[in-house]
């Protein structure tokens, strides 16, 4: 069974084995996952199938803004094109949503054929491209999209 939480401190070695299995670089260190899960301003969802952590997404919030913002999203190898990416992202959206933000943005590498492909079919537009944007110097194309928003 696939559920979606909030992490835990507990999810704390899940989370960088995560990010160790997915990312060759820009990665989070132990320090900032501890850092995301207590921070006020940072809300950090997981995925997991059968108790197993699949993947995971930080949403950050700015204070005073309308602006919400997917700072990283993974989804473990053996779990990709499940629904797992759609699935967090579509609860970040909802979280987002529920705390006033009227807009979400993110970005994306972009020779991630993958990840800019679910960008596209969830609805968010891409309004540009930040060059030498990760560690290795590849550029990233930004994405966002308007959130439903109710008064």
């Amino acid at each position: 069974m696939r559920t979606i939480q909030p992490a835990q401190p507990g999810d704390l070695d899940a989370l960088l084995a995560l990010e160790n299995t997915c990312f060759v670089t820009d990665r989070l260190s132990r320090r900032s996952w501890q850092h995301l899960l207590v921070r006020p301003t940072a809300a950090v969802l997981v995925s997991r199938i059968d108790d197993v952590l699949a993947g995971a997404l930080v949403l950050l919030f700015r204070r005073r803004s309308h602006i919400a913002r997917i700072y990283s999203i993974a989804v473990s190898p053996q779990h990709r094109s499940k629904g797992i990416g759609q699935a967090l992202v579509a609860a970040a959206e909802a979280l987002a949503q529920t705390s006033g933000c009227r807009r979400i943005r993110l970005e994306v590498r972009e020779d991630n054929a993958a990840s800019n492909a679910l960008f596209a079919r969830m609805g968010y537009t891409a309004f540009g491209e930040a060059s030498l944007y990760y560690e290795d110097g590849a550029t990233a194309i930004r994405w966002q999209k308007a959130l439903p928003h109710t008064e």
